[in-house]
């Protein structure tokens, strides 16, 4: 066990689970079926398309996945003002430690992500953003002033509507790139 760690069962898996105020899951040593024995173990975790980690918990039959930072929320984390997300206070979604987790609104949530750097207006961290700053760099350094046509091409290159292509190249957008 690492130091200072704590563990409690998972609530609704009959006792055959814990969880740890450092985001570790294992199972508890257990007989089942024919006599068959299952040693206690840490669990591997994975991760889930937006990049937070994730475990598969058995019951009655079924697989169920749950959110690493949601499990140690719920055992770990009061929440009197019953707020519906957990927020990871540095940013790091896979520090799923207790003392680096809150529960926040969707709104505290989202000011948060601004607040630290994580969300932003600029460049690839707008959500709208559909090129990356490479391919910006790309194509300023691709295109020479008052060459007909090249527009098109670079748009046709790289996916995006000519008009794009005119704004990165005025320096209308992706400014702070200058």
């Amino acid at each position: 066990d690492m130091e200072g760690e704590e563990w409690v069962y998972v609530v609704g898996y009959n006792g055959n689970y814990m969880i740890s105020n450092m985001g570790r899951v294992k199972t508890v040593a257990r007989r089942y079926g024919n006599n068959r024995f299952q040693p206690e173990c840490i669990l591997r975790q994975s991760f889930n398309k937006k990049g937070y980690l994730q475990i598969c918990l058995n019951k009655d039959a079924k697989r169920n996945t749950g959110r690493i930072h949601r499990l140690v929320a719920t055992h770990f984390i009061d929440n009197p003002e019953n707020k519906p997300e957990v927020n990871h206070k540095k940013g790091i979604k896979i520090d799923n430690r207790a003392s680096e987790l809150e529960w926040a609104t969707a709104k505290e949530n989202v000011k948060h992500a601004f607040r630290i750097g994580l969300k932003s207006m600029k460049g690839e961290k707008n959500s709208f953003s559909i090129v990356s700053e490479k391919t910006v760099l790309a194509i300023r350094s691709e295109y020479i002033k008052g060459k007909y046509g090249q527009r098109q091409e670079l748009s046709d290159k790289y996916g995006i509507t000519k008009n794009h292509v005119k704004l990165i190249t005025l320096n209308r957008s992706w400014r702070h790139l200058l």
